[in-house]
């Protein structure tokens, strides 16, 4: 191979090594900014709509938040423990039928766990599973024509000081600096900006690290949100569509 050849391929390997640090360097760029704006899911604290975010990039992750359910974003399709595969047959399954599978799956992963509501969605059906004493535990989603079980995203893996990914040992808990009626302040405030006709409900739940509301337009249900309980940042979550009933469980 004569030199003008070997000068040839050289050039070529230059310039491809030149395009992909390029599209790399690019890529890296929007991938930092979509992190740190959580993908478009709203986040707000430190007193200005969409300022705040906790950058988690840094932070130990731990993949341990429920045995066999599986890490963010690489989700479990175990069905609950007990339940035969061929229970369902792909038409949506009944909100008793979701709150059954909540209740099997709270008992078969710790005996002071109940299931407080069941929340159904178009989406999916959404579960807060609290612990004996009345502190709430976690949040879980229900596939309504599969029965399949899953954590739900957001604040309750990301901020539940028990049971997320930033789970922390019993001693190193605290409860939540803000109290409840605080919180709810700071999640109507939140709606106040970002969606006026909206109310945030009078109750909500007290997980470890964070709080989660209902809020209503036009006195229907029409989503929810979280607020953590150390520096007021909100949450909506995103991902459940349209309400479409509720069903309370009496203790």
């Amino acid at each position: 191979m004569n030199k003008f050849w070997i000068g040839l391929l050289v050039g070529v390997a230059a310039v491809i090594v030149l395009l992909f640090g390029a599209a790399f360097v690019v890529g890296g760029s929007r991938l930092r900014g979509a992190t740190q704006w959580g993908w478009g899911m709203p986040m707000w604290g430190s007193g200005c709509l969409g300022r705040y975010q906790p950058d988690w990039r840094n932070q130990p992750q731990r993949f341990s938040w429920m045995p066999g359910m599986g890490m963010m974003g690489r989700y479990s399709t175990r069905r609950t423990p007990g339940l035969s595969p061929d229970r369902f047959t792909g038409e949506r399954i009944s909100i008793q039928e979701a709150l059954e599978l909540a209740q099997s799956f709270a008992a078969n992963y710790g005996d002071d766990l109940a299931v407080a509501e069941v929340m159904e969605f178009n989406a999916h059906f959404y579960a807060v599973i609290t612990e004996e004493n009345g502190k709430a535990a976690f949040e879980i989603l229900i596939d309504p024509y599969r029965g399949r079980i899953t954590p739900e995203p957001g604040p309750n893996m990301m901020w539940n000081l028990k049971y997320g990914h930033m789970a922390l040992p019993g001693e190193a808990r605290r409860d939540n600096p803000i109290l409840m009626d605080e919180a709810q302040r700071i999640a109507q405030d939140y709606l106040d900006q970002w969606q006026p006709s909206a109310t945030v409900s009078d109750h909500g739940f007290d997980f470890y690290g964070y709080y989660t509301f209902d809020y209503e337009v036009a006195g229907k249900v029409a989503g929810m949100l979280s607020v953590n309980g150390f520096d007021g940042s909100v949450w909506v979550h995103t991902w459940h569509d349209e309400f479409i009933q509720e069903l309370e469980v009496e203790e």
